[in-house]
């Protein structure tokens, strides 16, 4: 689209650089009308109108709010239903809702840093579990089955309910 193109020329490397900066796994902005106007990361979304799921959901939520919105794991269908995480923005100029910025974020820069080993020595490690019981961050003892996807399609058999998460 037009729209793309001009972002694409004008703020695209900046969009880029920033994205890049922040970590992020990609960088969207949506337009007022929900359709995916960028990406940092040309990906199915590009171009389509939002009309279902976790994106459309992260824009919805952010075009209503005056402070960002954080959508936590879950699976992202344009991933094959690897799990996202959402934070977005909306965008305001002269006091109207032009549209919003969502990124979502890397969870292998979660897991790098849960996977740490500073201080822990040969058997332990550090994990991320959420309040309802599923990964955040995946196992680097148990990394076919203490995964944020294997914990996300599990259930309630996913769910980490050990002594250490119950008194966190």
């Amino acid at each position: 689209t037009d729209m793309y193109a001009t972002l694409r020329e004008f703020k695209g490397i900046p969009l880029d650089e920033f994205s890049a900066a922040g970590g992020y796994a990609n960088l969207y902005v949506i337009g007022p009308e929900g359709y995916v106007v960028f990406m940092t990361q040309e990906g199915p979304e590009l171009g389509q109108k939002l009309t279902e799921g976790r994106l459309t959901q992260a824009w919805k939520q952010s075009i209503e709010s005056e402070i960002p919105v954080f959508l936590d794991t879950a699976p992202y269908k344009a991933l094959g239903g690897a799990p996202a995480i959402f934070i977005a923005v909306r965008l305001v100029q002269y006091e109207k809702v032009r549209g919003a910025v969502v990124v979502r974020l890397d969870l292998q820069q979660i897991n790098s840093i849960m996977h740490d080993r500073t201080g822990l020595g040969e058997l332990g490690e550090s994990y991320l579990v959420s309040s309802d019981k599923t990964m955040r961050s995946d196992s680097l003892l148990d990394p076919e089955g203490r995964t944020v996807s294997a914990s996300l399609r599990a259930g309630e058999s996913g769910k980490i309910d050990t002594p250490q998460v119950q008194a966190s």
